[in-house]
């Protein structure tokens, strides 16, 4: 075997082993200087934002650092009357980011059919949840474009009631007051159970990448002492895939204790947004529904899905559409999952 070795030139004309200095010229120097300092603003700014979008800072957008102070920890019930029928359907999406041009990236026509074919098939959605994310930034001509858009969807398909959670981009500049005037009945953290089901509904609050102790503490309480089936509805999913990662809570404590919570008190499906692409995984005795961007993602995918669920069979039916770059053909994908006793 030829054994190499590392040679270095030490003539007077070779620039190995000298021991040179370049002097630079004062304004040479400055704009170095100048370029430096602008590289390290650019990367401290790029991870505050992203650091603030998911979560993990989230109260440097806020005047209040401590979470618990921003997040509802007072359980509201809501009161609701619908069909006594075992067997029902409604429909979830997610990150409509109003305020994000251009606005024709959300599927009007196709989300308009898809009800109305739904129905003709006898699973007309009776309720409608968005699960955050419904504005870009909490403006108020951002709320007032979502209720524009639910108010069209309501009247072209005689949906009546709709629910919602709120999601990080929702408190931007003051927006949560904004959130539960437009988007759901004065509470981010609420329930509701319909008598003639053995399922009760809680919505969390979890736009600032976080539950909160105070939270927790109640929906714990509200969940031992419920003796029905449940569902339970946030922004930020819970359980993690390589796509998702990014987007989840980012205190793995509380991430363990809602799976934990959700094993014990017979919770059998989590429906979560933030994260833009769909997603479903069986997580022990129940499964994460990561409903996907309504608005056109980054990859050119809008996504809404319909659930029919049928309480005496144990069973709920996905019928997920999925829209690539506006075409007018949706793709639709069903499958159904039994839940777990």
């Amino acid at each position: 075997m030829k054994k190499q070795t590392n040679s270095f030139a030490t003539d007077s004309k070779s620039c190995f082993m000298q021991n040179r200095k370049i002097k630079l010229s004062p304004r040479t120097t400055k704009f170095i200087n100048f370029f430096l300092c602008f590289i390290c603003i650019f990367k401290f700014s790029f991870l505050i934002l992203s650091c603030g979008a998911s979560g993990s800072f989230s109260g440097f957008f806020y005047s209040d650092n401590q979470p618990d102070n921003r997040i509802d920890s007072n359980l509201k019930k809501l009161s609701v009357s619908f069909p006594s029928a075992k067997t029902y359907t409604f429909l979830i999406f997610s990150d409509l980011h109003f305020g994000v041009k251009p606005e024709n990236n959300l599927p009007y026509t196709q989300l308009e059919a898809s009800i109305l074919a739904e129905t003709s098939a006898g699973r007309a959605p009776i309720f409608i949840v968005t699960l955050g994310d419904q504005t870009n930034s909490g403006t108020q001509n951002e709320y007032e474009q979502f209720q524009s858009f639910m108010n069209y969807i309501l009247s072209k398909t005689g949906i009546i009631q709709t629910f919602g959670v709120i999601g990080n981009h929702d408190l931007w500049n003051g927006g949560k007051n904004r959130w539960t005037n437009y988007v759901s009945p004065g509470a981010t953290f609420y329930w509701f159970s319909q008598d003639s089901w053995n399922r009760s509904f809680y919505f969390l609050d979890s736009a600032s990448g976080t539950l909160g102790s105070k939270q927790l503490e109640s929906l714990e309480k509200a969940l031992s002492a419920d003796k029905k089936r449940k569902f339970l509805f946030m922004h930020y999913p819970v359980a993690s895939h390589e796509d998702t990662a990014y987007f989840m809570l980012a205190d793995s404590r509380e991430k363990i204790k809602i799976l934990s919570l959700a094993d014990k008190n017979d919770v059998d499906l989590l429906f979560v947004g933030h994260s833009h692409e769909a997603r479903f995984d069986e997580i022990g005795s129940f499964a994460q529904v990561i409903a996907g961007s309504l608005k056109k993602n980054s990859k050119g995918f809008c996504y809404w899905t319909f659930v029919t669920i049928n309480e005496d069979l144990q069973t709920a039916t996905f019928r997920r559409y999925s829209v690539e770059n506006n075409n007018e053909n949706p793709v639709l994908t069903e499958w159904t999952y039994c839940f777990v006793h």
